[in-house]
Order: C-alpha cells, then structure tokens, then sequence
C-alpha cells in the first residue's frame, strides 16, 4: 500500500477507518490544512469541516486562537454523534 502525506499512514489504513469521523482541518504548519483535506478523502464517508480561518506560515498556532469557533466546533461533533446515534436506532430496529 502506498503512503499518503497523513500522519504517515497508508492509503489503506484510512480507508479501513470505519467509524464516523470529522475533520477540521489546521490552519498551521504542524496542522496543514491541505493534510486534513487529503485525509476526509480518503476517510469513507468522513465529514469535512473547514473553519473560516486562513493557513499561516507559522510552525504552531496557539489553541486559543481558535477560541472563536469552540461552539461551531463541538456543535460539529455534535452533530455527527447525533447523526450516528440516528444510523445506529435505525438500523437496531430493522
């Protein structure tokens, strides 16, 4: 299997990754958005969520610059565990 530019996995290992999953991307140098990007392609069925923030040739952004967008953040993740408690009921029931 060929790697990709994520976290030094393999193509195949994130598209064994079967839970349902978001990603929202960095805006650093550590956290490179274009990494995020590649990896909600390669994810099945992963959710990406882009922040309206802008990539910055730094090494590290502190967290607390995100501060702004704590709530669009865990409704994100909100969302996506209702959405599966949803799928999980639904399919229960059949």
């Amino acid at each position: 299997s060929t790697k990709t530019e994520v976290f030094g996995m393999t193509d195949a290992d994130l598209a064994s990754i079967s839970v349902p999953t978001v990603i929202i991307p960095g805006n650093d140098q550590t956290h490179a958005s274009v990494n995020g990007r590649i990896a909600a392609k390669k994810i099945p069925g992963a959710i990406l969520h882009q922040l309206p923030i802008e990539d910055q040739e730094v090494p590290l952004i502190n967290y607390t610059e995100w501060a702004p967008h704590e709530q669009e953040i865990a409704d994100t993740f909100l969302d996506l565990m209702r959405k599966a408690e949803l799928r999980g009921k639904s399919a229960a029931a059949s």
